[in-house]
């Protein structure tokens, strides 16, 4: 009995040291269980002594049955314990590892939120920039048009007006990219083939990215369907390769490809993504985590506006769209951009519009808060033969409206401005003039849009031509152009 419990007492002595050092691996604390690894074999080793005597037939030396047995009793204690304490430390480890996984995630979470928090202010300043720049070029735009009107053709101020006109058409192209940025530009949005939209840019992509750069594009294999504006994701497309072309100057490749990958939300449409994969200098994190912002910019002064990247940033989260960029100093940089796949039979629009014919003179109400913009619309229609109705707000063209014995052929007016809108004057009208046409003039068309769906749109900045031919258009539109009234 006395060998049998020494020999059990080693073996368990030898498991619990076993276990010990298994324990370095799940606990991590080295030098506390190797210390008790030790001691337990210092254990072992006096139970194998103690073994060894037994087995020698030396009969001086036998164990004491009682010692032996509170050994035994030790020995099984240390190995459960310490087979018990495993699992215990595992458990510990896997529930902390979940916890730094989840608060990892909720980190990550948190700092998508704070950017895109941030991007929203940043795109509603952008475009309250917009928004003001709209009135002044318009101002600009359309007087400095009336000037070259009304010069000789040979006259010397013809140059410097025309400067003034290209400057200015320059800056309204700055806007438009500002108000892409804060979703405010106005789209057409179709069912579109993204293969066939890349296959039609392919030439000007390879245009802007010169000789040195190869460019090689993956279509893919299935109808590549978004709801979007093939222009705007032109755009996007024109961005990024200029983009990667400013990051390769020495050469390189651009990638372009496509795929259908699963929607996150496991929506049976799934994505349809597109990727541009540059091989060029790449970006540290601090540049990678600014790109998206208005006017950063990391190339020379003059060589570059900041609007590039926030421009596409802008189209992409306006149809409802994510992208994500990887990139790393030296090793290039990868845009993934998705969007929710679209389904159904494409829609093809004709892109030809044929001009109007002039229509006969018309009494029209115009209505807009810059009294600048004001004067410009009101002489460029009274050139055309029209009969003008002048108002600074909403409740004057009401007065003015109510004031006017004969019809009013069309309402001209802003749509954003003090006291009443132009859809709620618009509505208002409408009840007291059935029939009457209406034409928003507007830099937030987004809110134009939200307003009167329906209701024919000029955007800001405008030229005098712009304004007569859209008058055109809708004077001879058929049928009433107003905006049912509310409720209706």
């Amino acid at each position: 009995m006395v060998t049998a419990a020494v020999i059990v007492s080693l073996l368990l002595q030898l498991t619990a040291a076993a276990l010990s050092l298994r324990l370095i691996r799940v606990t991590g604390r080295r030098s506390a269980w190797i210390l008790i690894a030790s001691a337990i074999l210092l254990m072992a080793v006096r139970r194998g002594i103690t073994l060894f005597r037994i087995l020698s037939g030396d009969e001086t030396l036998l164990p004491d049955p009682a010692v032996e047995g509170v050994a035994l009793a030790i020995s099984a204690f240390m190995a459960v314990g310490i087979a018990l304490i495993g699992p215990l430390f595992e458990a510990h480890n896997r529930s902390a590892a979940a916890l730094a996984a989840s608060e990892g995630e909720r980190r990550k979470l948190e700092a998508r939120m704070l950017q895109a928090q941030k991007m929203e202010a940043l795109g509603r300043l952008a475009g309250g920039v917009a928004h003001d720049f709209n009135n002044l070029l318009t101002i600009v735009l359309g007087y400095a048009d009336e000037a070259i009107r009304r010069l000789p053709a040979d006259d010397p101020l013809q140059k410097n007006l025309t400067e003034i006109r290209g400057a200015g058409r320059r800056a309204a192209d700055l806007t438009r990219q500002l108000l892409a940025f804060s979703r405010h530009q106005p789209v057409q949005a179709a069912l579109i083939d993204l293969n066939d939209v890349v296959s039609k840019t392919e030439a000007i992509l390879r245009r802007v990215l010169g000789e040195d750069i190869r460019l090689l594009v993956t279509a893919a294999p299935a109808p590549a369907l978004i709801l979007a504006d093939a222009g705007q994701i032109d755009q996007v497309l024109v961005n990024l390769a200029v983009n990667a072309r400013d990051a390769m100057p020495a050469g390189g490749m651009l990638r372009i490809g496509l795929s259908h990958v699963d929607a996150p939300d496991q929506s049976p449409s799934g994505q349809v993504v597109l990727t541009v994969q540059d091989t060029g200098c790449g970006m540290s994190p601090d540049v990678r985590a600014r790109i998206f912002e208005p006017f950063f910019t990391t190339k020379p002064a003059g060589k570059g506006t900041g609007l590039g990247l926030m421009t596409v940033y802008g189209i992409v989260t306006q149809f409802a769209g994510t992208i994500q960029v990887d990139s790393a100093p030296g090793e290039g940089t990868t845009f993934r951009i998705a969007f929710p796949a679209g389904s159904g039979e494409q829609v093809r629009a004709g892109s030809g519009v044929r001009a109007p014919a002039p229509a006969a003179a018309a009494t029209v109400l115009v209505v807009e808060d810059e009294a600048a913009i004001l004067r410009l619309v009101a002489a460029t229609l009274r050139g055309e033969g029209h009969t003008v109705l002048e108002a600074a707000d909403g409740q004057a063209a009401l007065a003015a409206a109510r004031d006017c014995p004969g019809p009013i052929d069309l309402l001209i007016t802003d749509s954003v401005m003090p006291h009443m809108s132009g859809g709620e004057l618009s509505r208002t009208l409408a009840q007291e003039r059935p029939g009457l046409r209406v034409l928003v003039v507007s830099g937030y068309l987004e809110t134009a849009a939200s307003e009167s769906p329906d209701t024919p749109f000029l955007r800001k900045p405008f030229t005098p031509d712009d304004l007569l031919r859209k008058v055109e258009e809708v004077l001879r539109s058929q049928g009433p152009a107003a905006p049912p009234a509310a409720g209706a």
